[in-house]
């Protein structure tokens, strides 16, 4: 079982993970029989414009714990607000959640 920061420090892991996708670059593969393969968009290193100021308050976020780790998930949280993801709403609850103790 997870304790409550490292569940905090997991959701602001997948928020640094959705690294927006490079229009029409696909990352290749070579597979064992020496044939290419495609394995979906090719990454870059910006983030969605939804998180702009998410990410370097996440970022910090890693290296905290205690207090100081509550009151930059406030930060996030209100950062986040338009951020589309799969998780999202988990996240947010997560987020959320922490800040309030």
């Amino acid at each position: 079982m997870q304790t409550r920061t490292e569940q905090v420090k997991d959701a602001i892991r997948t928020i640094l993970s959705d690294r927006a996708p490079i229009r029409g670059r696909f990352s290749v593969e070579r597979l064992d029989d020496g044939r290419l393969t495609c394995t979906g968009p090719m990454l870059s290193d910006s983030y969605p414009k939804s998180l702009n100021y998410a990410v370097n308050y996440c970022r910090e976020a890693l290296r905290m714990d205690g207090e100081d780790l509550r009151v930059q998930c406030l930060y996030i949280v209100n950062n986040i607000s338009k951020w589309r993801h799969p998780q999202a709403r988990e996240v947010r609850l997560i987020l959320k959640s922490y800040s309030k103790t």
